[in-house]
């Protein structure tokens, strides 16, 4: 019995079609409240999703990396290296995010006096409640 061969789209012109659906959905349904709400319960769900799925992918490749390196002191090694880049990169990701802060001062341009008040009553009592 001979397998079909089924019309394939590679990954990158399924991101550019979904891109350009979503434009499309976006400018046909702009003013439909019942469609937005639908769509936006549908990417709510696909993140959920995508969310659900991530810690599992990484906890069993990383398993599945330490159980094949065979070495503890290969092991120790790499640990310490990947420390060491994590410190380095979080310090040059801090370093970068002040240097724009500095440079850019956002929030300068807005007037507070002109946004709105809301009530906070609610969230002041959780966080009365929620004390330790």
């Amino acid at each position: 019995m001979q397998k079909q061969k089924f019309f394939r789209i590679s990954l990158g012109w399924q991101i550019i079609i979904g891109l350009i659906l979503g434009i499309i959905l976006g400018q046909l349904f702009y003013q439909n409240k019942a469609a937005i709400q639908v769509m936006q319960n549908i990417g709510t769900m696909f993140i959920s999703m995508i969310q659900m799925i991530v810690l599992p992918i990484v906890i069993s490749c990383l398993t599945v990396g330490i159980a094949n390196m065979g070495d503890i002191k290969k092991l120790g090694r790499i640990g310490l290296k990947t420390l060491i880049y994590f410190e380095i990169m979080t310090t040059i990701a801090i370093i970068i995010g002040i240097i724009v802060a500095n440079v850019t001062h956002p929030g300068t341009f807005i007037d507070i006096h002109s946004l709105k008040g809301s009530d906070i009553s609610q969230y002041t009592a959780t966080a009365k409640t929620a004390k330790h």
